[in-house]
């Protein structure tokens, strides 16, 4: 009889997904891994031309911090935007802290560039353009998802708020080819460390470190900072592009952290801890985890986490996502061939996966939290940041699950549900990363902090010493487990949308195939710079429902 029911009521949660034009919004901002671009698969690197990127650095009195705070606009929770000024043109880009190359769509862009013409990068506007060697100038970059994209490298002055850097090599592109804007961004502004650059140029972060600046901070929210409007032809509402709103709630601080916007102190953890074949690989923002819970119960999972602000979702091996899932007690769907119903109810850890989790809002408990731990201190996902909730026409709210299982993933990415929980401070200076609860408005300011706050301290301001204590977590040292497993369930709601994973880490390219509804233009086949796995197929097609298989590694 028990069985009868689970039968049935998952029967009617199907049922409930299919009719659900919600739902096609909910997996329009499931944005999972972003695509590596090939030049940057692997742990082994081109060449690297060792070059001096020489300025004038504005010099900083004692005891004051060169800092800036710039707005970010949320778009959609797709990703996040932020206004720069290249050549003194103001430019809309992506924030994308798993990559390190900055291009903007440039006046030279062909008929593949989606942007308005007006929004685009023009150096003969600029009295500060100076052209790359031209044996050395090519930019080309391939990613994971198709997004191919050409142009040549320059150097120009790049303002970021009030900081300037001189000499900033960039990217014009001159082709973006399946590639289609979502906002009004016109380019990546890439934030990772300069190993994993494309280029052989001093990145950014090494520029700003030039500076004196060690340090950048991230501040992101849930609010939508764009304006929707509803696509009548697919019934999905979508941004409604223009420039980024003055009311955008997110920040992003260069130079130091505002005390504002996190409670209690920041605790610190050492980056440098991915490796592959049995060596280090640096330039990614990773930190070593001690374990990983849900409630009370220790997870098997990767000892590795990296945090990826161009990533929505959290990702981990379909192995672990797979035991949460069950743990969590939500229900799993895979696609399968039948026209009729596409959805099948599977094990939530089944070895071969699963295409989508989903529950009844009411059965997720509000004391459900994932945990992970790092060097003793815990850091807790709960129900908010784990599951999304979508309206089901007369049907009881369903809620999705924030989390994403990769075959073969070699430990935990950590996406915009995390930061948005966490104020994530990115300390280039001292190879490390701080985490701490975000707030809008902290009542206190944790003075083992003052020396990166942006701005002094209140005489009136209440401040604490350091973060108070909680119960003791236990932990425990874990073994890696990269591979296949994760429960299946397919829901004839989300019939003749086929949902392309095409995971790129380490070496190897992973595709799967996910029968996941109605096609939808997903952000992933829009947003290439900041998808790193995941692009949409559209097809109707439900034979083209496949399992996952793992391609031969890229050379």
């Amino acid at each position: 009889m028990a069985q009868q029911h689970r039968i049935l009521e998952a029967s009617t949660l199907s049922a409930a997904l299919s009719k659900s034009s919600a739902l096609r919004a909910v997996l329009e901002e499931h944005r999972s891994v972003r695509n590596r671009s090939i030049e940057k698969v692997g742990p082994v690197m081109k060449g690297r031309l060792v070059a001096t990127n020489k300025r004038l650095g504005v010099p900083r009195r004692e005891g004051e911090r060169k800092a800036s705070n710039l707005a970010v606009s949320n778009c959609d929770g797709s990703f996040y935007i932020v206004n720069v000024k290249i050549g003194g043109q103001s430019l809309p880009v992506i924030i994308d802290t798993g990559s390190s190359d900055l291009w903007v769509d440039s006046s030279l862009c062909d008929g593949t560039c989606t942007s308005s013409s007006i929004s685009r990068y023009d150096a003969s506007r600029s009295s500060t353009f100076r052209p790359v060697e031209a044996t050395k100038s090519d930019f080309h970059i391939e990613y994971m998802d198709d997004t191919i994209v050409k142009g040549t490298l320059g150097f120009e002055t790049l303002r970021l708020g009030d900081i300037e850097i001189t000499n900033q090599v960039f990217a014009q592109a001159s082709s973006v080819i399946n590639n289609t804007k979502l906002c009004n961004e016109v380019g990546l502004l890439g934030l990772g460390l300069g190993e994993i650059s494309s280029q052989n140029f001093p990145a950014l972060l090494s520029n700003l470190k030039e500076q004196q600046i060690t340090m950048f901070s991230l501040y992101l929210t849930d609010h939508n900072d764009y304006q929707l409007f509803m696509n009548k032809t697919t019934d999905i509402a979508h941004p409604i592009p223009g420039p980024p709103p003055a009311s955008a709630e997110s920040e992003f601080t260069v130079g130091g952290v505002n005390p504002k916007r996190y409670r209690n102190c920041l605790r610190w953890h050492e980056l440098g801890q991915f490796r592959a074949k049995g060596k280090a690989f640096k330039g990614y923002w990773d930190f070593a985890l001690d374990g990983v819970k849900v409630g009370s119960t220790e997870i098997p999972s990767s000892s590795l986490a990296m945090v990826d602000s161009g990533t929505t979702l959290s990702i981990s091996s379909r192995e672990t996502v797979g035991r949460i899932a069950k743990k969590l007690g939500v229900k799993c769907f895979v696609c399968t061939d039948s026209v009729e119903d596409f959805l099948e109810e599977v094990q939530c850890d089944d070895p071969f996966g699963y295409d989508f989790a989903a529950t009844y809002c009411s059965e997720t408990e509000s004391s459900t939290s994932l945990t992970f731990v790092a060097d003793g201190k815990s850091y807790h996902l709960t129900s908010s940041e784990l599951f999304r909730e979508i309206e089901v026409d007369s049907h009881s709210p369903i809620c999705t699950l924030n989390l994403e299982g990769v075959p073969g993933f070699p430990g935990w990415l950590l996406g915009m549900n995390f930061l948005r929980k966490y104020y994530t401070v990115f300390d280039f200076g001292r190879k490390r990363l701080g985490f701490a609860e975000a707030t809008t408005n902290s009542a206190t300011v944790c003075k083992a902090d003052s020396s990166y706050f942006i701005h002094d301290i209140p005489d009136d301001a209440k401040t604490i010493t350091s973060t108070p204590s909680a119960s003791p977590t236990s932990y425990y040292t874990p073994t890696p487990h990269y591979a296949t497993s994760s429960n299946k369930d397919v829901s004839g709601a989300l019939s003749g949308f086929v949902f392309f994973v095409a995971g790129s880490f380490a070496g190897f390219l992973f595709v799967g195939f996910f029968c996941v509804g109605l096609a939808i233009g997903y952000r992933q086949q829009a947003r290439a710079p900041t998808t790193k796995g995941y692009l949409q197929v559209r097809t109707t097609d439900p034979e083209e429902c496949t399992r996952e298989v793992e391609l031969s590694p890229l050379r």
